[in-house]
Order: structure tokens, then sequence, then C-alpha cells
């Protein structure tokens, strides 16, 4: 299916957007060149449609319904748009013979395009040039990063003839800023690692913070202090002409600056309506089983005031609103672990239990398939990327969007920096009993996974929005109802246990040390009883400063890197030009220098010019955690424990702490000078700043 291909690949290149500068328009021309050659292709559309209909049976028969088989047959009749309609309401419309039917609401003649409709994005992205989704969750569906495309271009089936209305809160389609011509577009806060901080709408013209878009009507946004009547400083609805053209660029992106993109809404609080300049309103017959299942309640749509047509053919899992009661499943569902059940990857609990280790478990993940004699001569590259799979990483198969550890790849994804924690509890109700055993890294996986957790009470370990990569979105659950018993935790990258937004969380007899950051953490949970514990030492013995772990989350996209760039020519101040694949190569050898020091303690010559550059990136020269804080336990509010510390305080409540031990926690203060440019602050591509210390050659004391 070309449109599902086209949108995956938009993913991945989100994220390459912020490592290489873009140069890059979709033209409308080439919109609907695109299109026609949709219409031309005649495998693909049965494809799409069989896909479609694949879904639909899918989600029938597992909620105990299913097409009657005279549906195969049953026709419908649905019409190419709304200009006929009398009756404001949910229909069904098929705006293009070779495209799929899609659910819409019709209102004031046009077509309200209600994302919601089709929540799971089966039918709306085929109408568009490509589709993401914002870095925080599903709220809002977005053209990719590197799709430069106005509005009127991003929606295929629009020409120059075509009218767009726009409809707040979803209710009605009406005349907007713009006339018949005003969409809704998102600003960058939603898809970017920063966005402006002050309201661009000022008098100053010239200044590098004025934005006349922030001077349009926004639908859907925040202000200062709630106060309306002053400018927006977030908009998820801002009214803008169809044909906005998108000025977009990484510096934007990453300080503080401020771009917009086209949107739809996935949550009915403002939707873009459109009218097509068709003289004819064209008719179809549709097999019923080919209806697409509508992601939404009928009561839901009745209580708006709008009708439903016959037949609209409602999603049951939508239909049910949810409200099947979790089963606890900790007294009848019990799960024995051992070391073969964490052989491929990190364990993720899924459903209700009580999981049961019953010998020592030492994580290992994906390890090469070598030798310790093999791995110990220096001809062994542990970092190389020439290899068809990436050693302690997810494989290409496991790291697919459907894989069981999405991300790595794609560069979106809970597993986008590796393989994060070693048990994942994404279910409510369940109990790890650790029956006297352990959990640990192995050291050659503590060496090259730098960021882990040993069990990570959640699905990814940042909330949406945070941290320093795109987790999905989504994808993010968080565990209540959880009791954690019995053991001991050992050496981990960063924490013994973490958490964030748990509900009724109970740690008991845990001896937790061995971590390079903190035993135990929860961020914005309530209800927390931690008791019987000893918690540190702390590891004293780091190798490795932070700059490892960007290098090895980096090493999928070095590789990417050479596929596409291997030749070019890079040239940084006061050195010769040298080729992307030579500045590569430099890295991973340095990578693999510090391994076998370490690991296999090779020595190198001191005068050796890449053993000094190497210690000087890599090596840690005194053992203790560098340039962050340390914690035994640390309990903090909504987000993540970082930059302002004690800054982040909500969220949390009730926390019982009894009988625990705390001992043994290691911080050595470095001080770094900070350096900032007229645009903001000096952000990498895990939204790291430079090191300046590490690379300037300016500082004398």
């Amino acid at each position: 299916n070309k449109e599902f291909k086209i949108s995956q690949a938009s993913s991945m290149s989100s994220f390459l957007w912020l490592l290489l500068p873009i140069v890059h328009a979709i033209s409308y021309h080439n919109n609907h060149e695109k299109i026609e050659s949709i219409r031309r292709d005649d495998d693909n559309n049965n494809n799409r449609n069989h896909d479609l209909k694949e879904h639909r049976n899918r989600v029938l028969k597992n909620n105990g319904a299913s097409d009657s088989e005279q549906n195969e047959y049953t026709t419908v009749t649905v019409y190419s748009s709304c200009s006929e309609v009398t009756v404001d309401g949910m229909y069904y419309i098929k705006p293009d013979p070779e495209l799929p039917v899609l659910p819409v609401i019709c209102s004031n003649g046009y077509v309200m395009l209600d994302a919601s409709l089709d929540f799971n994005l089966l039918s709306y992205p085929q109408f568009l040039s490509s589709h993401d989704y914002g870095r925080f969750n599903k709220y809002y569906v977005l053209s990719a990063l590197d799709d430069l495309s106005s509005f009127r271009e991003w929606f295929l089936i629009a020409d120059e003839e075509t009218k767009f209305r726009v409809a707040p809160e979803c209710m009605a389609c009406e005349s907007g800023q713009f006339g018949d011509n005003t969409v809704y577009y998102v600003d960058s806060h939603t898809y970017c690692f920063s966005g402006a901080i002050t309201s661009g709408c000022i008098d100053d013209q010239t200044s590098a913070n004025y934005h006349a878009e922030s001077c349009n009507q926004c639908d859907v946004g925040v202000w200062p202090d709630n106060d309306m009547n002053q400018s927006w400083t977030k908009c998820m609805a801002l009214q803008m002409d169809a044909d906005h053209a998108i000025d977009h660029d990484h510096i934007s992106c990453v300080a503080h600056g401020l771009t917009f993109h086209p949107v739809l809404s996935n949550v009915r609080d403002a939707c873009t309506c459109f009218q097509s300049a068709e003289t004819q309103v064209t008719s179809y017959e549709i097999p019923v089983s080919e209806l697409p299942l509508v992601t939404a309640r009928h009561d839901q749509y009745t209580k708006y005031g709008f009708h439903v047509a016959d037949n609209i053919q409602f999603d049951p899992v939508f239909a049910e609103n949810g409200n099947s009661e979790i089963d606890d499943q900790q007294d009848t569902n019990t799960v024995y672990l051992y070391n073969s059940d964490f052989v491929s990857g990190t364990y993720r609990i899924t459903e209700s239990g009580s999981y049961v280790l019953m010998e020592d478990i030492v994580f290992n993940f994906n390890a090469p398939a070598f030798t310790e004699q093999e791995m110990a001569d220096e001809s062994f590259s542990p970092n190389s990327i020439d290899n068809d799979e990436l050693y302690w990483f997810p494989t290409h198969e496991q790291a697919q969007a459907d894989g069981e550890y999405p991300g790595l790849y794609s560069y979106a994804g809970a597993f986008t920096l590796g393989f994060f924690a070693g048990i994942t509890v994404e279910a409510d109700y369940v109990t790890i009993d650790l029956n006297g055993f352990s959990l640990s890294q192995h050291p050659l996986f503590y060496f090259q996974q730098r960021f882990f957790a040993l069990i990570e009470m959640a699905s990814q370990p940042f909330v949406p929005g945070q941290g320093p990569a795109n987790w999905g979105a989504g994808t993010n659950v968080y565990a209540s109802h959880l009791v954690i018993k019995n053991g001991a935790l050992g050496l981990s990258s960063h924490h013994a246990i973490h958490g964030n937004n748990n509900d009724d969380v109970v740690i008991t007899n845990i001896n937790a040390a061995s971590f390079d950051v903190t035993g135990i953490q929860c961020n914005k949970c309530t209800n927390i009883v931690v008791s019987d514990c000893s918690i540190g030492p702390q590891n004293d013995n780091i190798p490795l400063l932070g700059r490892y772990t960007h290098a090895r989350s980096f090493l999928p996209r070095l590789r990417h890197l050479l596929d596409e760039h291997a030749d070019e020519q890079v040239q940084f101040t006061g050195r010769d030009s040298q080729s992307i694949a030579e500045v590569v190569s430099r890295l991973v050898n340095q990578m693999d220098m510090i391994y076998h020091h370490i690991i296999n303690d090779v020595q190198y010559d001191e005068d050796d010019e890449e053993w000094i550059a190497t210690q000087k990136l890599f090596l840690n020269p005194n053992g203790w955690m560098d340039g962050g804080s340390s914690y035994g336990l640390l309990i903090g509010g909504d987000g993540a424990q970082v930059v302002g510390i004690g800054a982040r305080h909500t969220g949390t409540s009730n926390i019982n702490i009894s009988n625990v031990e705390i001992h043994g926690i290691y911080n050595a203060v470095i001080e770094k000078i900070k350096y900032q440019g007229t645009f903001g602050a000096t952000r990498m591509i895990f939204f790291d700043a430079i090191d300046w210390n590490a690379v300037s050659t300016e500082i004398a004391n």
C-alpha cells in the first residue's frame, strides 16, 4: 500500500530532519501527479480496499460481531460530497472514485474533516501527502516535518477552486479569518523540541521574535494567565490561509522558534471543512463490507445535535466507550521467569498477574554470537555499523512499527534509544516477586546500554514530549496497583526502579545497589509505599562519561547517514576536509578503543593521538557519575527531574516511606561554562548541550 509506505517513511525523515538540513518542497503539481498515479494503480486500490476490509472484519470478530455474508453483496448509496445534503450530520462520502469512503460531518454544504471518526487512520491519511503525530500524543494529525506543503497541497484532492472553512469545536462550518479560504494549522510546540517562549504578536516587526501568524485567530491554544484577550503562546488550531507556505528549518525547531504545519484534530476541538467545485454530485454503490468503521459513539453525535445516517457502521471498541472493567488476575495468573525469557529483549508485562523469578536474571539482550576469546580480540568491533544488525540493540524486525521493540530505525518509539529496561510493566494489577533472586545488567550490556532501568513501571522511559527522543505518540501506559518485592536489584547504568504517573505502588523488601544514577524514582506518583528496603551503595566505578551514551544512541543514525551521505565532505574549523565516512569511522574506532581498554584491559601507546582523543571524549577519570544528580530515593513531581532541580513538584501525594536505609550516594560537582547565541541555547540531536570545555581551545582556566 503506497500511502502507508509514504507515511512510515515520513516518520523516519521527521527525526532525520533534525540531523540534516533539508531543501525540499512538495508542489501542488507533484501532489496531483501523486494522486493521479494512485488512481491509475489498480493493484494499489485493491490492496487498500483489502486492508480496510481485513481491519473491519478483525475488529468485528474480536468484539463478538461479524459482517453477515450478505454484506458482501448488499450495497448502500454513497455520494461524492455534502453539497446536496439538507440535514447536517454524520455521513459517508466518496470524494474521489479511486480513494476510499470517508466518514465525515456534513455542515452547511461543506465537508467537515473530523479525524476522530477515523482514529486509527485507515482512511484519512490516503487523502494527505504525508502524515505524522505530534511529540506528545495522538490528539493531532499533521504533515511530516520534511513535507513543506500548504494545507491545499497537503489535502491531495483539493485544487485551486476548492473552498475551505473552519469549524470551532467541530460544530459548524463557517467562514473564518480568511473567508472561504480558511484552514487550521498547528504551531511548532506540538512537533518541535522547543517553541517560542512568548507571543510573536508584537509591535516591533524587525525583531527576530516577531511572527505575523501569532496575530491570527487561535481557536484552541494557551494564553498567559488563561486570558484569551492576550496573544496566545501555543496554538493547536490557528486560522490560516489555505495556501500559507511553511517556513521550517532546524534552528527554529530547536532554539525556541515558531513554525506551522497543516493539522487535523483527533479530539474534535477544531475541524477544517472543504467544498469542492464539482458541478454534479456523483453517487456510488458501495458494499456494506467496504464501509470503514466509525471510531465514535452514536449517542455522542446525536447529543451534539447531528443527524447520523442510517448506513453508518460504528466500531464496537469505541461504541462501548471502553467501559470494560480491568480484570485483577494476580491470584490466578502466575508466570515463572527464567533467563531464557530475557534472551532477545525487554520482558514486557502487558497483562495482570504475578510474575515470579526462579533464578538470578542477568540482562544481556541481543549480545554478539561470539565466544569470549573472539570478542577479546582487537579485531572485534563492538560498535560496528557494517553488520546486518547492531550489537545489543533491537533487530530490524523487532524495531518495526508493529514489532515488539519499535523505534530504533524510525527514530520514533519507546525503544528508539535501544533497550531502556529489563522489565516494563504495561498493565495494572501486577506483582513482581523476585523470590529471593536478583535482576542486573551483564557487565558488557551495562557498558553498551548506558540508559537503562531494571524495572520500568511504564511502557516508555519518559512522558510524551520530554526526554532526549521521540517516544512515539499514544503508546504511553503507566502501571497502577503494582507490587515489587523480595529480592535484590543490582548493576544498572541508570535506575533500579523507575516510573511516571503511577498509582498504588508497593515496593517492599528490596535491596537496590550498584546503580549509576538512582535507586528508586517515581515522578507524579500517588499512593506509594516504600518499606523495608536498603538503597545503596551507588556505583562509584562508572567507567564512561555521558558522551558514550550519546555515541551509542547515535549508531543507527550514523548508519543511515552513511547510506545517504558517505562521500560528502565536511570541514571543521582548523582541520582538513574529511568525508562523512571518515568522520564516522573515527568515532566508531574511538568507541571500540575505550571498550577494549575497559573490558579487555588493552593498553595503548600514551602518545597515540587517537587514544588521547578517546580518553578525552569517553573515559571517566574518577568513577563517579558525571554531569548530573545522584539519588537513593527520588519522589518527584510531574515530568523528568532534570534541568531545574526541584522545579517539578506537582501531582505527587500520599507517599509512605518506612524502615528504608539509604547509603553510599556519590556525586562530584563539575563546573561548566554556558554559551548562548542570539538564537537561544545550543542543542544537539539528543537535546544535549555542547560541552564547550571539551571542544574549545580558548578556555585557559
